[in-house]
């Protein structure tokens, strides 16, 4: 080599360990994320650390190693990563943070472009006057800049291109958004109403400005002021007693100076006695969620609409309250949900990704109950430290609601009498429950996860839990009441329905139930479990209805899963032994 090209190889931009010094440094610190969780992410967006960015790091290194040899491309890996990681880290990463991460990928990403550059663009004929080598090295250099912006230019558009697809199909909407608009907050943020009886309901707000009062308005246009009960920060919690059964009453929070119409809303008492009424249930809605099922929930107008878990997916797993509450003001401050959560009473139960964990070991475990015992209005719970089930009448039906996470052993122990889905305290009070729901002609099961599924020692599902679920089915069995039953259940982004073929296991028979499946408000669609009698359908924007039409003398119940354009997905007749059904 001449002594010309020698010097400029010498360059400093051509020094690629320049370059790969700060690829390896980037790589390190990330690696070192994994493991220390330097990064912090939005709310909802812990799952970079454990989706996109392996697969980032992966591709970013494998671009530093072509660029040993082949630096124009290396390069274009790496600018298809940087687009990539646009993406993903403005998405799920606070701001500074992604900046730091994207200019860790850019920055060696230049570097080697320009090596490329002060390389090629180098004279090479050492018979060349200076004048025509200065001449050639301008033209040259000017002809590899633009050529080198083009190809970064198309990789990086390429990999931007290619990560906000992959980042809608898995985080993005999975049908069309809602239209409902939602007014600026005049004294709050959001409001929902839960725990709802006969004479009784809970309303939690969160306030922009000091608690004021609730103002609930009776059919007659009648009014009264009720006083917060408690307040956490700006969480206002108001008991509503000394109601009507059967009817309807609408509500308004007020800061010190300001009613916030805007974010009014209404609910129903349950009815004493025979009533006829409409149940909504569904689960599974990713964080910030818009979409239009939420429209289709409450033009169904349901007396009470119930979530069985998964009400984001923000995978909080430390023992972190605010961003629990982060997440829970995302939830309920979007416009499609929260006009559903101010038209109706609610009640909630979590799974795996609000409650931050699989199961009892999760360390996210004392926020979890920590926000919920905040943010949630909820009737009281018999062992509210353990886990979040409860009981109670609708008219003649009886409802009970188990949570499967919090007093969960983990799925890795081997099965047998040791290994619970709901703990032993759990389990006895479902299964004294069971034995006490009277002449109830109907009674809801609201099980959060599949019930019917192959023995799978590991899974998350009750097949993972055989031991416990045949002893629940013996109960079910001896105490005769599997004519009446009927299980809800979500965590499987699915509409599904069993007729009871399937679901008994039982050692004699006797424990078939139906098990409906009302999954995925706004998830990518799965089946779980299985065989369904009548077929499992999966897909997103998603939910059920049980209609119930009751009398007295005669009691009809139909179960309907819909999706968020109206259309019926499933529609089936429950049939009770013993009693008088009609359409």
């Amino acid at each position: 080599m001449n002594r010309e090209a020698g010097s400029s190889n010498r360059h400093p931009l051509a020094r690629r360990s320049w370059a790969l010094g700060l690829a390896l440094a980037t790589l390190a610190v990330l690696t070192g994320d994994l493991v220390f969780e330097w990064l912090d992410h939005r709310p909802g967006g812990r799952s970079f650390r454990f989706g996109a960015q392996p697969v980032l790091m992966g591709l970013f290194a494998v671009a530093t190693i072509a660029t040993l040899r082949w630096r124009r491309l290396g390069g274009a890996l790496a600018s298809f990563c940087t687009g990539g990681l646009i993406v993903f880290a403005t998405e799920q990463l606070v701001a500074a943070h992604a900046a730091v991460v994207i200019v860790g990928f850019a920055l060696p990403t230049v570097w080697w472009f320009l090596a490329d550059i002060a390389q090629r663009s180098a004279p090479a004929r050492s018979q060349d006057t200076p004048t025509q080598s200065t001449r050639r090295s301008v033209v040259g250099r000017r002809w590899l800049l633009v050529r080198s912006f083009a190809i970064a230019s198309v990789a990086a558009l390429g990999g931007g291109w290619a990560g906000r697809s992959i980042h809608q199909a898995i985080f993005g909407p999975t049908h069309p958004g809602s239209a409902t608009d939602l007014a600026a907050a005049e004294a709050v943020q959001w409001a929902w109403a839960g725990g709802l009886t006969q004479r009784s309901a809970e309303v939690v707000a969160k306030v922009t400005g000091p608690a004021g009062a609730l103002r609930v308005v009776g059919p007659d246009g009648s009014q009264r002021l009720v006083p917060p009960v408690r307040t956490i920060g700006d969480i206002a919690q108001f008991a509503v007693d000394g109601l009507r059964p059967d009817t309807t009453y609408r509500y308004a929070v007020a800061d010190a100076d300001t009613v916030d119409t805007a974010r009014a809303g209404r609910f129903t008492t349950f009815p004493e006695g025979a009533g006829s009424f409409t149940l909504a249930f569904a689960s599974c809605a990713r964080t910030g969620s818009n979409g239009a099922v939420f429209d289709r929930i409450r033009e169904a107008g349901p007396l009470l609409y119930t979530n069985l878990g998964d009400f984001h997916y923000g995978d909080v797993a430390d023992d972190d309250s605010g961003e629990f509450a982060a997440l829970m003001d995302i939830t309920l401050s979007r416009p499609a949900q929260s006009a559903l959560y101010r038209s109706t009473g609610v009640e909630y139960v979590w799974d795996d990704h609000d409650f931050g964990g699989l199961d009892r070991d999760s360390r996210g475990r004392p926020a979890a109950f920590a926000t919920y015992r905040s943010h949630v209005p909820s009737r009281p719970l018999p062992h509210p430290d353990v886990g979040l089930f409860r009981s109670f009448d609708i008219g003649r039906i009886r409802m009970i609601i188990t949570d499967c996470r919090a007093a969960r052993t983990p799925a890795g122990h081997p099965d047998g009498p040791a290994k619970s889905m709901l703990g032993p305290l759990q389990r006895d009070w479902l299964i004294e429950e069971l034995s006490s729901v009277g002449d109830a002609p109907l009674v809801i099961w609201v099980n959060p996860v599949p019930w019917i599924a192959d023995v799978d020692e590991g899974a998350d599902h009750w097949g993972g839990y055989a031991t416990e679920r045949a002893a629940i089915s013996e109960a079910i069995a001896r105490l005769a009441i599997s004519d009446r039953l009927l299980m809800v259940s979500g965590d499987a982004h699915m509409v599904g329905l069993d007729d009871g073929t399937n679901s008994d296991y039982s050692s004699a028979g006797g424990a078939g139930f139906p098990v409906f499946h009302v999954a995925a408000l706004d998830k990518t669609g799965e089946v779980k479990g299985g065989p369904y009698s009548h077929g499992a359908f999966p897909g997103g924007g998603q939910f059920g209805l049980v209609e119930i039409l009751d009398d007295g003398p005669h009691l009809a119940v139909s179960l309907q899963g819909r999706s968020w354009d109206g259309r019926a997905i499933v529609d089936y007749q429950l049939e009770l032994a013993g009693r008088t059904v009609t359409r």
